[in-house]
């Protein structure tokens, strides 16, 4: 089985293990603040963006982010809105298929981007309500960013 093959089945056992029983600002503002902590220890200024129910519930940029960081970040929540997976996921199918993201899907790549950093917020026994978006690191270290920052607040228990 090829590399990309093993990771996006390895993005899609995420994806279906980090689900939340429901999701409120609240919950937003603990995620954000926990992927504020990650990057400030490794001193890397990144652009957080968690929207759901069609509304930004946090917004945090770094000193440092530009505003290539948004367009990115707006790209990449681009895809995750319409196929409901992550950008990172995405970016894996783009790799195994071998094709570009406006042959293989006829999108503009000006405005939709399959790479990692924006992780979509799945309810449990429900489906995607909104997502998570980081801009800063490399993608799959954006995508790694919000994983464990979810990770890390459904363990404590939230």
């Amino acid at each position: 089985m090829a590399q990309e093959d093993t990771l996006m089945q390895s993005i899609a056992k995420e994806e279906a293990a980090l689900r939340f029983c429901d999701f409120t600002a609240r919950d937003a503002l603990e995620i954000g603040q926990i992927l504020i902590r990650q990057a400030q220890a490794d001193d890397t200024p990144i652009l957080i963006c968690i929207q759901a129910f069609g509304m930004t519930l946090f917004q945090y940029a770094f000193d440092g982010v530009t505003p290539d960081n948004f367009r990115w970040m707006r790209r990449k929540a681009n895809i995750t809105e319409l196929y409901r997976h992550s950008s990172y996921y995405m970016q894996q199918v783009l790799m195994v298929s071998g094709k570009e993201l406006s042959a293989c899907f006829s999108l503009d790549p000006m405005e939709y981007d399959a790479s990692g950093g924006c992780f979509p917020i799945l309810l449990r026994g429900g489906g995607m309500i909104g997502h998570i978006s980081v801009s800063g690191y490399s993608p799959s270290g954006d995508h790694q960013a919000v994983v464990k920052a979810i990770r890390h607040y459904l363990q404590k228990g939230a």
